[in-house]
């Protein structure tokens, strides 16, 4: 009953359907100490159940929101509090984080008294970012990625929640970690590639030179050593790893511009798509999306061109109308639904 009741309090107030007097009194009440496994479950399954879409205002919220935690004095307080403010910040958030990436974000930030910052990166953009040890960090559309302002003296680690391609400064002394869902990358200097975005089952490890160390977080003394041109995906759901040798430079296209796809479902390419040119397709039921292809983009290539392209290896099968950033998708010779 009770956690009924917690849940029903939360919904409430994300509906709008508290008074002003009620919502001060709730959030008062997340800030505390009472009932905390109740509150945890109850935020988790609200974060879990709301689909968003990330947008680049959240940055500075966040910012605030880490500013306030390090106003703490003392790092007992500042790790409870920083907990809390994340979560209370999460739920006025909702529209503009994605769920997941709250959760990470509250579940790591706790066991770190760093400075931290964020950077959220829309989709249609790129962005590079130059960390304080000389590391150079492109990111992807789509793409949230936590750091510290200044590195530790014994290790360098990240977390990200999209896609990121690291140059890595060469510290033999300060291991370079990046924290992906459930999976640890883990080098000293080096160039490599990560996929990790928030509906995606598998995490995507490509290597082009020195080497890497990839295991789960919870298993730190297994996992897969990495030689250039090798690429390590690992299934969240089975929990195992598959490698293969490929052109690893081919899979970072996407950081001069340009996409490679090497067999992969129509689904993916589209979810690729959107990242990378910030529009949206709706694909009719009709028209499978689980046929794999292998196809190059060149860089910059215009969505027009692309869609010319998609075409043409689905075999003139597929047909589109573009109404704005919306691209539906449809059979050829039928009329795509509304």
């Amino acid at each position: 009953m009770k956690q009924n009741r917690i849940d029903q309090l939360l919904q409430r107030l994300l509906t709008n359907k508290l008074t002003s007097h009620q919502r001060d009194a709730v959030r008062y009440w997340l800030a505390n100490s009472e009932e905390t496994d109740e509150k945890d479950a109850a935020l988790k399954q609200v974060w879990d159940n709301t689909p968003s879409t990330p947008k680049k205002s959240v940055e500075p919220s966040l910012l605030d929101t880490y500013a306030k935690i390090e106003q703490a004095e003392n790092n007992v307080v500042k790790i409870t509090l920083a907990k809390r403010l994340l979560r209370y910040a999460a739920i006025f958030l909702l529209p503009l984080v994605s769920a997941f990436s709250v959760w990470m974000i509250m579940d790591h930030r706790q066991s770190s008294t760093l400075d931290m910052l964020t950077c959220y990166v829309p989709n249609g953009e790129r962005w590079t970012i130059n960390l304080d040890d000389g590391t150079t960090v492109q990111l992807n559309g789509g793409t949230l990625f936590v750091y510290p302002k200044a590195f530790g003296k014994q290790e360098r680690s990240v977390y990200l929640v999209g896609e990121a391609n690291f140059s890595v400064a060469n510290d033999a002394q300060r291991p370079f970690i990046v924290q992906a869902k459930s999976l640890a990358v883990q080098v000293l200097g080096t160039k490599f590639n990560v996929t990790s975005y928030p509906s995606d089952d598998r995490i995507t490890v490509t290597l082009e030179t020195g080497a890497v160390k990839v295991y789960e977080k919870n298993n730190p003394h297994s996992g897969q050593l990495m030689r250039p041109n090798e690429q390590v995906s690992y299934s969240q759901k089975d929990k195992n790893f598959t490698k293969a040798t490929v052109d690893a430079a081919s899979f970072a296209s996407w950081t001069t511009g340009g996409l490679f796809f090497d067999h992969q479902t129509l689904h993916d390419i589209l979810a690729a798509l959107e990242r990378s040119y910030g529009i949206h397709f709706a694909v009719d039921p009709t028209l499978k999306d689980t046929d794999q292809y292998t196809l190059r983009i060149k860089p910059n290539e215009s969505i027009e061109d692309v869609l010319h392209i998609l075409v043409q290896i689905a075999g003139n099968q597929m047909s589109y109308k573009r109404d704005g950033q919306l691209i539906r998708l449809y059979q050829k010779g039928k009329e795509v639904s509304q």
